[in-house]
């Protein structure tokens, strides 16, 4: 597969993929379910989605990205400090959510009225806000690459 076939999968697939796994974590179907999973199915299949993509977004996609935009005479150093901070913030984030929630203790919640579970929307709200400001930089970061793949000989001028 090709590096921009592979960025376009994860930017489409696997977000939606991320964003699914996560609103069937609450139980939040748009539509609903004849399938019934324990918390703890959700929460795994949450948290290794989440680890496949800010892993592939973070060591394949930003670096691909970024070297494209150099090809494309972008200025390359403006981009990369601009958004990489912010994005290493936000895989940080969510590997202190893995980290966190791949412990036994909270593979064990049953019930949404656990203090565990309570514990798990509180925290699952706040990387989700992480995780929406990183997906904002992802979108103009991947509008910038395909552009420069499609214009390779004019120079990109990020967004202020």
């Amino acid at each position: 597969m090709s590096a921009s076939k592979s960025i376009a999968n994860w930017y489409l697939v696997d977000r939606q993929k991320l964003i699914t796994a996560f609103f069937n974590l609450l139980d939040i179907h748009p539509i609903p379910s004849k399938k019934i999973l324990t918390v703890k199915n959700h929460l795994q299949t949450f948290y290794q989605t989440l680890i496949d993509y800010v892993s592939f977004g973070h060591f394949a996609a930003f670096n691909e990205i970024f070297e494209t935009q150099k090809k494309a005479n972008s200025n390359k150093a403006f981009l990369e400090s601009k958004f990489l901070k912010s994005l290493r913030t936000s895989t940080n984030s969510s590997l202190r959510f893995n980290d966190k929630y791949s412990k036994q203790k909270y593979n064990n919640i049953t019930s949404r009225e656990e203090p565990e579970f309570l514990e798990l929307k509180k925290d699952l709200s706040d990387l989700m806000m992480r995780l929406e400001k990183r997906f904002t930089l992802e979108d103009i970061l991947i509008n910038q690459y395909f552009k420069s793949l499609h214009y390779k000989n004019e120079p990109l001028k990020p967004k202020p």
